[in-house]
């Protein structure tokens, strides 16, 4: 998942600001529940030209890292 943040968007930093989101928001989500980020999946979408399937399996990915 990061690496696909830093592909499509540079930095994490950059990745909240286009979602309109606080800093550190992005990494705290992806440290604790990345699940969050499927709230904003056509956002993440639109932004990223990437396919709902693609993301959310990134998201699924990260979360299963996580536990």
């Amino acid at each position: 998942m990061n690496d696909w943040i830093t592909e499509k968007f540079g930095t994490q930093q950059r990745l909240d600001q286009a979602l309109g989101l606080p800093k550190k928001t992005i990494n705290r989500w992806l440290n604790s529940d990345p699940r969050h980020l499927l709230r904003h999946l056509p956002e993440l979408v639109k932004l990223s030209g990437a396919s709902h399937e693609e993301i959310v399996d990134l998201i699924l990915d990260k979360q299963k890292q996580n536990t």
